[in-house]
């Protein structure tokens, strides 16, 4: 990944106590009001009060102290006068700045997200404002719904399912694109409390428009870094939402799944995770900062679904996470995704790279006691890296005898679709997991029918052998693999995986194929032709003889060379001719 320049950090707001004396003064002559004088003119010639507190609790004009100014206001249950600021203040200009003061407050802050959440008549006041208000106070209320979703507290989860219907009729606004593109930005928020509940407002052919970079995307929606990162957030999000009943919203559904890794979503999640860890803003300039927590989350469930190929390139800023220890849920969150990640053989072995992260990190962690997460990871990389050198040595004492076979990752590709690296694959999967290799399935049968369930390892050693044991791929594969590595590209020759269900399905139970059957069933299934002097010279060759697997794998891969250069030797000679009776 290509590196970047990161955007503004994010100060820490709790080095100094800068503005906590004025704040006071403001919160003490703002909760000497009363609810009545709200809506008065009185309220008006007020409206300064409201002001400082914007200001005091902007991370911009208070860096050192807002996080601690934040706190003061909360604890001193000033909440609850915003709100009614907001909710009932005498005109826009006093409502809209109680907004961006409430704002202020659940910025970051999970104490300030909750009181917010706590308030009765919170509901009511998303409802008036998403409803009715003017657009700049429309756009502070969905500003202000994204920072309570943006939290995490028991308060705001039982808050956000009530805001999303609201925020979802946003979508529908088309005089200003702000608007609806604010509302996109809180139902992402939303998703990661109440998918379910999101995809029950907003119609799934909407939300796969969402995900698309195309001329199907909506007109208010541009294609940029941060818009395509947030929806893209939502769909995955979205991923863990059942199938709906009806077929075109279940299809519409696959789309928006389909469409998630078309574009450059995966490029711009990975660049989001790596500043979210150095608390970055992402992109630069958009004051955007994204949540550990919740990219790991998003990660976990991109690997459940099978897309961690995709998502190698997190492992290093998971594993910065878990190393800063800033946030024990954002701990949490990245050792879950992490594991889940670990489902793809290339997320293993770069995680089985990390080795200072494994042996001091994820020990202490597991030591700790505390971090079921860390034990169960670190259990898995120790199992899983057994497993892997077990397999390797394997291969490196067959030496020429599995030259041709598949390698240790591809192998450990192949039983992961079975079973995971720290388990064993069960006797009756065992069958399809040889088979997969490819593996003669008659041999794949013999050994899965005596054989119990299996280790990686053990699984390597029949297939590569050991010293005591005969690998299938020695005994059955590597001449074959061989001829085909040495033919390359050539058409109609099968894959390996092909000849070897072709000849066990032709074979009928038996261990040879007959030259009947061959001419029958085998060349018409490979497209070949079945007359002329390449099938008959072939034919001639084997003199009505039954063919074993080797000698049917030979058979077929000759068949298919001398169809191929005479097929070739006649398209030159056609436009040779073409190419006469032009001139």
């Amino acid at each position: 990944m290509v590196a970047v320049d990161h955007g503004a950090r994010l100060p820490d707001g709790v080095n100094s106590d800068k503005g906590v004396d004025r704040l006071h003064n403001t919160i003490t002559k703002l909760m000497e009001l009363r609810a009545e004088d709200y809506g008065t003119e009185k309220m008006a010639l007020r409206k300064g009060w409201i002001q400082d507190v914007v200001e005091i609790l902007d991370p911009h004009q208070n860096p050192n102290a807002y996080r601690c100014c934040q706190n003061v206001l909360v604890e001193r249950g000033a909440v609850c006068v915003l709100v009614g600021l907001a909710e009932r203040g005498v005109n826009d200009c006093v409502r809209g700045k109680a907004l961006e003061a409430l704002v202020r407050v659940a910025f970051g802050n999970e104490r300030g997200a909750e009181a917010i959440a706590r308030e009765p008549s919170l509901p009511q006041l998303m409802r008036t404002m998403c409803a009715g208000s003017e657009i700049p106070n429309r756009f502070a209320a969905l500003q202000l719904a994204q920072a309570i979703a943006a939290s995490h507290g028991p308060a705001v989860v039982h808050a956000v399912r009530g805001l999303v219907p609201d925020v979802a009729l946003q979508l529908a606004e088309c005089s200003f694109g702000m608007i609806p593109r604010a509302a996109v930005d809180v139902l992402v928020s939303c998703s990661f409390h109440c998918p379910d509940a999101v995809a029950d407002v907003v119609p799934w052919s909407a939300l796969a428009g969402l995900v698309a970079e195309n001329e199907t995307r909506p007109p208010w929606l541009s294609t940029d870094p941060l818009s395509v990162l947030t929806c893209g957030l939502l769909a995955t999000n979205l991923l863990c939402v059942p199938e709906p009943p009806c077929e075109a919203d279940a299809s519409a559904q696959r789309l928006m799944a389909a469409r998630l890794f078309e574009g450059r979503f995966a490029e711009y999640f990975l660049l989001a995770l790596e500043a979210a860890v150095d608390r970055c803003e992402w992109p630069e300039g958009t004051g955007a900062f994204h949540s550990m927590g919740r990219l790991a989350d998003s990660a976990c469930i991109m690997a459940s679904h099978g897309h961690s190929r995709k998502l190698v390139g997190a492992i290093p800023h998971l594993v910065r996470m878990i190393e800063d220890g800033l946030d024990a849920n954002a701990t949490r969150s990245a050792l879950r995704a992490l594991r889940s990640l670990c489902s793809d053989v290339a997320s293993t072995e770069a995680l089985l790279a990390q080795e200072i992260f494994r042996s001091e990190i994820l020990e202490e962690l597991h030591k700790s006691g505390d971090e079921h997460d860390a034990t169960e990871l670190l259990s898995y990389l120790s199992i899983a890296e057994s497993m892997l050198l077990g397999a390797q040595a394997a291969l490196d004492a067959a030496g020429a005898s599995c030259q041709n076979a598949p390698s240790v990752f591809i192998l450990a590709e192949l039983f992961a679709a079975f079973a995971p690296l720290d388990r064993e694959v069960q006797q009756e999967a065992l069958f399809q997991a040889l088979c997969s290799v490819p593996i003669l399935p008659s041999a794949a049968h013999a050994l899965a029918s005596r054989a119990s369930n299996v280790t990686f390892q053990a699984f390597a050693a029949h297939v590569y052998g050991t010293t005591q044991l005969c690998g299938l791929w020695p005994k059955h594969m590597e001449a074959v693999a061989a001829e085909w590595a040495r033919l390359g590209d050539v058409p109609r020759l099968p894959s390996l995986a092909t000849v070897t269900a072709l000849f066990e399905r032709s074979c009928k139970g038996n261990a040879r194929v007959g030259g009947d059957v061959i001419l029958e069933e085998v060349l018409p299934v490979l497209h070949l032709p079945v007359d002329g002097e390449v099938i008959e010279h072939a034919f001639a060759g084997i003199r009505g003889e039954s063919l074993v697997f080797h000698s049917f794998a030979t058979w077929i891969s000759q068949v298919c060379s001398r169809v191929a250069e005479d097929e070739l030797k006649k398209k030159i000679e056609r436009e040779s001719e073409e190419a006469g009776v032009s001139g």
